[in-house]
């Protein structure tokens, strides 16, 4: 894959997204793989994410699956939240996400 940084660019969009949602939010990229499905190629991503809970999070999130995140040149094939705990008032999540370029 190119070395373009899909990885910040997805937790940039994804921080943007919460934000604008009136959550607060973190957002780190943990990981990527390449992956291929039908000709395409793309990258798996893994991204923690540690929020204060609200009702505005939980509002971002139960529709994070069906948001457009727009990425320079690439575009986010899916997103999901893979793992959540809630603790100490705060909602800590994994996401997997599907990236490949335009």
């Amino acid at each position: 894959m190119a070395d373009v940084d899909v990885g910040q660019l997805l937790v940039r969009a994804l921080t943007k997204s919460a934000t604008g949602a009136g959550a607060t939010a973190s957002f780190t990229h943990v990981s990527n793989a390449d992956w291929w499905s039908a000709g395409i190629a793309g990258l798996t991503h893994e991204i923690l994410c540690v929020a204060a809970s609200s009702d505005a999070f939980d509002d971002w999130l139960a529709h994070v699956s069906d948001a457009d995140f727009p990425l320079a040149g690439h575009l986010v094939a899916e997103i999901v939240v893979a793992k959540c705990s809630r603790e100490d008032g705060n909602v800590v999540l994994m996401m997997a996400a599907l990236t490949a370029p335009l």
